[in-house]
């Protein structure tokens, strides 16, 4: 996944003037349980019968008291079309870099998981508008904490879903160099004749 501007040099954005205005400012990022993120604690409840609810009430660790240490993700979202009548072009330019940026939380124990969320719109004229959201996730793992207390276990997952005119799912894991100063992705799904899709890069196109 890297360089960054090298995986999304071919990739454009084609936005609103109202989606780039507003795109990619992040709330503050929450605490979640590393076992939602998992799945550990859903097959647990339905081992138990217990409601999913009560289980992550019961299992999920507390916030660790004191100052949070937080990320600032900080990068750009393109946007671009892919002719695919009759097998696929390459992907055509229009506007590009859309600012973004994600403020996240990082865990403080093992268990945790934080994440921090953004959505924008992207305007595809003819073909349609499609609805981006997007999540990056800090893990502590299970038994990742060091002997003298933080998280040398830990790791980030990005996604990024695609609804409205294309509908897509897209994620990946990542190590911190991969994902700091801003993770690279790219999502797409298919119009009725093209793709149309997404890429979260560093670099300005």
């Amino acid at each position: 996944m890297r360089p960054a501007h090298a995986a999304a040099a071919c990739l454009i954005a084609l936005a609103s003037p109202a989606a780039e205005s507003a795109a990619a400012r992040l709330p503050e990022a929450r605490l979640v349980s590393e076992e939602t993120v998992l799945g550990q604690l859903r097959r647990y409840a339905g081992m138990t019968g217990l409601p999913l609810e009560a289980v992550l009430a019961r299992q999920a660790p507390a916030p660790a008291a004191g100052a949070v240490e937080a990320l600032t993700l900080t990068g750009f979202v393109s946007a671009w079309t892919q002719d695919c009548a009759g097998g696929c072009a390459l992907p055509k330019p229009s506007r590009t870099n859309i600012p973004a940026e994600l403020v996240l939380a990082l865990p403080s124990q093992p268990g945790q998981a934080t994440v921090a969320r953004s959505a924008l719109e992207l305007d595809f004229g003819p073909d349609g508008k499609v609805r981006a959201e997007m999540a990056v996730y800090a893990v502590c793992p299970l038994g990742g904490a060091g002997l003298d207390g933080g998280c040398p276990g830990l790791y980030f997952q990005a996604q990024v879903e695609l609804s409205g005119a294309a509908q897509a799912f897209c994620a990946a894991a990542l190590g911190k160099d991969d994902a700091v100063p801003f993770p690279v992705l790219m999502c797409a799904g298919m119009a009725p004749s093209r793709r149309l899709g997404l890429t979260l890069h560093r670099q300005p196109l």
